[in-house]
């Protein structure tokens, strides 16, 4: 406790002494005094005091500035205010009881809270919002300029990430575009091997984000990724062309009527699904058969049955599109240096 008592003397004594601006801008607008430092007797008070004692009437002294035009004075340098019977340090800008209460002692609670968050803090309000907008302003203003550049390093960190896996899979791809088709007459399934080992290879690697980090479009991954989009497709139509012909081939014999195999017949209809001729299939059906007889029953299974019409022109359709598209890939492929 009497460490407190001696702190706060001390500050008294110390606003006493500064008689500053910063402490008079601080202090009056809330209505506070500041403090005035005691001294002893000066020999004009004595004077004074000997005077009231022996009856005489003691010289009028010059009375005490107050209010703001004490703060003016004190601004520009003045003492007014300090009279001779006060010490030099001391100045009095306290109104008189009598006079009415200032402007500035009639304040509400809360502009004078305010005063004191100001003079305990030292923050000018008013420059306060003005302040927080520029700073708002200026913090999106970096804020923006670093987003863009960090937006331009990620761009040009992914476009050297995707060129270089690209180059490093061309390879790959490359070996499993040169498999062989092998066309089986006895089942169009599975799908040929090429498709197949292409989209395992576009399963594992993010060739559409590739594509679009690449400053120049690629011929070669874009052939790749047409490529690999027949697969759902390749398969459907193969399967349904294999449904209908196991489903019809066997009607058709019957209906024909000249002893056919089913299975045989099989055979001459995939070949014309691969493209191919008849000959071929003949040469996996015994020479004895009647081979005139089964590519009778070809063309009355393929034209006049509708259900089989349909699967047999889809199939080919993407079948010759995959064959372009292959070729296309081993093009390009071949035309860079792997």
């Amino acid at each position: 406790m009497w460490r407190r008592s001696v702190i706060a003397v001390w500050r008294i004594d110390l606003v006493a002494r500064v008689g500053s601006e910063r402490v008079v801008r601080v202090l009056y607008p809330l209505g506070i005094d500041p403090p005035v430092r005691p001294c002893a007797p000066t020999r004009s008070r004595a004077r004074a005091q000997h005077l009231r004692g022996s009856g005489r009437r003691a010289p009028r002294a010059h009375p005490p500035v107050t209010g703001r035009a004490n703060i003016a004075n004190i601004r520009d340098g003045d003492v007014a205010g300090r009279s001779n019977d006060t010490c030099a340090q001391t100045w009095t800008p306290v109104a008189s009881r009598d006079s009415k209460p200032s402007r500035s002692q009639a304040r509400s609670p809360t502009l004078q809270t305010m005063g004191i968050l100001a003079a305990a803090t030292g923050t000018n309000w008013d420059t306060f919002v003005p302040d927080m907008i520029v700073g708002a302003g200026t913090g999106v203003a970096v804020g923006l300029v670093l987003l863009g550049t960090q937006a331009v390093a990620q761009g040009r960190r992914s476009r050297a990430d995707s060129q270089f896996a690209w180059e490093s899979l061309k390879p790959t791809v490359a070996g499993a575009a040169h498999r062989s088709w092998i066309k089986d007459l006895d089942t169009l399934l599975p799908i040929p091997r090429p498709l197949i080992a292409l989209d395992e290879i576009a399963s594992v690697s993010s060739l559409a984000l590739w594509k679009s980090h690449l400053r120049k479009p690629d011929p070669a991954l874009e052939a790749l990724l047409v490529l690999v989009r027949l697969r759902p497709q390749f398969e459907s139509c193969a399967s349904e062309l294999e449904s209908a012909l196991e489903r019809d081939s066997t009607r058709t014999v019957e209906h024909v009527g000249l002893g056919l195999d089913s299975h045989f017949l099989g055979r001459v209809i995939r070949a014309r699904a691969y493209s191919q001729r008849d000959a071929s299939a003949f040469l996996t059906i015994p020479s004895g058969d009647n081979l005139p007889g089964y590519v009778f029953a070809a063309d009355q299974l393929q034209n006049f049955w509708n259900e089989m019409g349909g699967p047999m022109t889809r199939y080919r359709e993407v079948a010759d599109r995959f064959t372009k598209s292959l070729d296309r890939l081993n093009e390009l492929l071949a035309s860079d240096d792997l």
